[in-house]
């Protein structure tokens, strides 16, 4: 990964302008600047954009009094261009937004490779780089402050460093893992052989269980076999009970026909009495036959009388109902004439009202029409007084005008004061520069200041004429305001002149339909004058007929309450047929009563004697019953004794499944016993090749050994051959045995010699060589090039000769970089780079520009496209 261009807006103190660093043409340059000023906030800003990180928290990166920081960075990674944007926005719920960019060198235009969220984009960006955050900061980042973490520290402490930089840390996770799951599979052990043990003891059970089911298939059978003799003596009982429940049923039934019969001797008893009085009763009205028959002809001759009245009366009836018929309809012709009438009075009214409206609607219209007039009057003065106003105000602004170009010059001569008086004692004029007396000098001032007095009187004589115009233009827009607010009026009023007229041609209609009104009234009073006539006609012509009927209805009422005084002659001249037909059968009925009186006193005595043998043979009912219920209780108390017995057998059968299944148990437990074990010992295994002294140890050999090879080759080219070092992983104590450690021993022409007798150059040195070596072993085990180093420490401590060797040993290292940027504030750094990037602050943020070693600066790019 190499820089390209870094742009900073809002970023920590960075301001809103939005900050460009442009580092294409650059290949070492060193980052200067006052302490404070924001040099290692780009480092922030760069691994912020890669990766979401800094020193700060991403609420902490918005700048003061911002809502939101942006910084977008442009990089090459494998001869490709990259641009990553990331912003964040303080207290939004969705604020922090992040995108991935690839340049299109075909179109000339970005395109957007990753922007489904933040997570996943990141994604993306680290596997592009190959490397995450610590990997970075460890490898391109030497951050400020952790330079000589790993060469200060004790040699026991220094492996342990060693070993975190190279993450080795993970090992002991999975040896604490691999331990705990031992632990874990060391009690799923135990548990299974308490289940084992359990399952066992429960196996040895089962020649019991099948003994004690032996048994109780004995007592089964002899219980079932007692059961079917119980059974045997209740189907005898129950067969006595039946035979018996027949018998009753008999007598049941047969004092039913008992009762039955005594009912039918009542009735027949009662119906041969009936038969006797109807007898008695016929014989009567039979006795009356002549009296009978001559009041039946009297009835027929009134009968007859009143049906020729009758037909009087329906002809009569039809004439009443077409007399109706005729009123009804002289009615609704009436009516009809009436509501006619009605509304011819009613439309006479309307238009009436109609025509009442002229005398005020000619009256308000001429109000209506002088008001209108008015308002021209004071539409025309309006137009003047607007034009007389445009008039005034221009003759104000070319006032105005003039006032500006009278102030202009006054300036001018209050300047050409100002510089006399600064001039007074000088020779020269300071205005034409030529030479000037006292006498001069006065005569020019005096002039000035008169033309000063001069314009100033013309400027205060503009100001009274301007106050005049300004008065007249206030008193014509007084008047303006008064003609609009009546012109305001105009519409209401045309509205209501367009309304009278209307109202008068509605009067002129109206009178027009009032002559035409006239006519219809007249032909209305002919046309209910011919109705009446006709109406009177047919009403005689009805009443003629009515008289030609000749119907009495008073005679009718008498004949008519006679016939019902008597319909009793009816009645009984039928009793006198029906008694002449009815005596000979009620006298045959009497004799088929007797006749059946006698059958049924036989039938009952044959049923009381076959009731008396039945009950002789039903006393035994109770002992039979008794002797059914014990039999009963007896298969109860069987049935009792089959279902315990039953329930034993299941009860012992389910064991000997469960028997069958605590097999199936054991050899499953059996099985989990064996693998656990197994696994137990492969992660016993596991722990100790996790542990600090499997993998982890060997890998920690395998890499000081790449480190000092590296290392040394790096301090090979930084000293010209003439210092190496070697790394001594165990130390021999005072008892005599190894104890782990890390020792640092640094070899040159004077021999070996500890790392802290080094001067400044040479300890830099060392730490620049042992830092590049640990940054290309996270490098290569990440699987990303390493073309960018960025050095972010204090030179501080450093003297003349250590700052020397620093930026020689810079310098040489630069040439494997596509990039290098060293952070200093140190000014004795600033001429030893090609290449300066100065950070300054000011009120508005942090700012930086990039200077070439002959002091051009070059031109600022463009800010990248939002």
């Amino acid at each position: 990964m190499v820089p390209v261009r870094l742009w900073l807006r809002n970023f920590l103190s960075y301001g809103d302008d939005g900050e460009v660093l442009d580092l294409s043409r650059t290949h070492v340059a060193a980052i200067v600047g006052h302490n404070g000023a924001g040099k290692s906030s780009l480092i922030d800003a760069i691994t912020w954009a890669l990766f979401g990180k800094a020193r700060s928290k991403p609420g902490g990166l918005v700048r003061k009094g911002a809502a939101k920081a942006e910084v977008s960075l442009e990089f090459l990674m494998d001869g490709q261009l990259y641009r990553v944007r990331r912003s964040y926005s303080r207290g939004s719920r969705n604020g922090h937004s992040l995108s991935l960019e690839q340049y299109d060198s075909q179109t000339g235009k970005w395109r957007t490779i990753a922007s489904d969220g933040v997570e996943k984009t990141q994604e993306a960006i680290q596997k592009l780089l190959r490397m995450d955050y610590e990997t970075f900061v460890n490898t391109v980042c030497q951050l400020q402050g952790k330079s000589g973490d790993f060469m200060a520290s004790e040699p026991a402490d220094r492996r342990d460093l060693l070993a975190e930089i190279l993450r080795l840390g993970d090992y002991e996770k999975w040896a604490e893992r691999a331990k705990d799951r031992g632990k874990e599979l060391a009690g799923r052990i135990a548990q299974a052989e308490q289940e084992i043990a359990h399952l066992e003891r429960e196996r040895q059970k089962r020649p019991q269980l099948l003994q004690a089911l032996d048994d109780l298939q004995r007592r089964l059978q002899a219980a079932e076999e007692e059961q079917r003799r119980h059974q045997e003596e209740q189907r005898h009982w129950q067969e006595e009970q039946k035979r018996l429940l027949v018998l009753e049923t008999q007598r049941q039934n047969l004092q039913s026909a008992l009762s039955n019969w005594l009912r039918q001797k009542e009735q027949a008893q009662e119906r041969l009495k009936g038969h006797e009085r109807e007898r008695q009763q016929l014989q009567e009205i039979l006795g009356q036959k002549e009296a009978i028959q001559k009041a039946l002809e009297d009835y027929r001759r009134t009968q007859e009388e009143e049906k020729r009245l009758t037909e009087k009366q329906r002809q009569w009836a039809e004439l009443q109902q077409r007399k109706n018929e005729l009123e009804k309809r002289i009615g609704e012709e009436q009516a009809q004439l009436q509501r006619r009438e009605g509304e011819l009075m009613t439309e006479r009214q309307r238009w009436e009202r109609e025509v009442a409206k002229k005398t005020i609607a000619q009256k308000e219209l001429g109000q209506v029409e002088e008001a209108l007039r008015r308002l021209d009057e004071w539409q025309r003065k309006a137009e003047e007084w607007r034009q007389e106003r445009e008039q005034k105000t221009t003759e104000l602004a070319a006032l105005q005008a003039r006032k500006d170009a009278l102030r202009r010059q006054r300036e001018e001569v209050g300047e050409k004061l100002r510089l006399l008086s600064e001039h007074e004692d000088e020779p020269k004029c300071p205005l034409c520069e030529n030479l000037l007396t006292p006498d001069d000098f006065l005569r020019l001032r005096q002039r000035l200041l008169q033309e000063e007095a001069t314009l100033q009187k013309q400027m205060d004589d503009i100001d009274g004429q301007a106050r005049t115009l300004q008065g007249h233009i206030k008193k014509l827009d007084e008047f303006l305001r008064k003609a609009e607010t009546e012109l305001t009026k105009r519409p209401a009023l045309e509205q209501r002149r367009g309304q009278l007229r209307q109202t008068l041609e509605d009067v002129a209609r109206a009178e027009e339909e009032l002559a035409r009104w006239q006519e219809k009234w007249q032909a209305f009073q002919r046309e209910k004058e011919q109705a009446e006539q006709r109406w009177q006609k047919e009403r005689e012509r009805l009443k003629a007929q009515e008289t030609a009927i000749g119907y009495d209805p008073h005679r009718h009422e008498q004949l008519r309450q006679w016939l019902r005084q008597n319909e009793s002659v009816l009645r009984q001249s039928q009793q006198l047929h029906d008694a002449e037909q009815r005596l000979p059968q009620v006298e045959e009925a009497i004799r088929r009563e007797q006749s059946h009186l006698t059958e049924i006193e036989r039938n009952i005595a044959g049923a009381r004697q076959q009731i008396q043998q039945l009950d002789t043979q039903l006393r035994c009912r109770p002992e039979v019953d008794k002797r059914l219920q014990e039999a009963e209780q007896r298969l109860a108390e069987g049935e009792k004794v089959l279902r315990d017995l039953n329930a034993q057998r299941g009860e012992i059968e389910g064991q000997l499944k469960a028997l069958e299944r605590c097999e199936e148990d054991l050899k499953r437990w059996q099985e989990q016993l064996e693998r656990d074990k197994e696994a137990k010992e492969d992660y016993e295994v596991l722990e100790k090749a996790f542990g600090r002294y499997g993998i982890p140890g060997e890998l920690l050999k395998v890499a000081v050994k790449w480190v000092e090879a590296e290392a040394n080759h790096w301090l090979a080219r930084l000293t010209e051959g003439r210092m190496f070092l070697r790394f001594e992983l165990s130390q021999r104590t005072q008892k005599g045995s190894e104890k782990e450690t890390l020792n640092i021993v640094i070899a040159d022409e004077l021999g070996d010699r500890p790392y802290e007798t080094l001067s400044g150059g040479e300890k830099f040195r060392v730490d620049l060589a042992l830092r590049l070596a640990l940054a290309q072993l996270l490098a290569r085990r990440s699987g990303a090039a390493f073309h960018t180093l960025i050095i972010d420490e204090g030179f501080s401590s450093q003297d003349k000769e250590g700052l020397e060797a620093m930026v020689q040993a810079i310098q040489t290292v630069a040439q494997d970089f596509d990039r290098v940027l060293v952070i200093t504030h140190l000014d004795e750094l600033r001429d030893q780079f090609p290449t300066l990037i100065e950070v300054t602050k000011d009120r508005k943020g942090s700012r930086c520009r990039l200077i070439e070693r002959d002091g051009a600066v070059p031109d600022e790019p463009p800010l990248p496209n939002p």
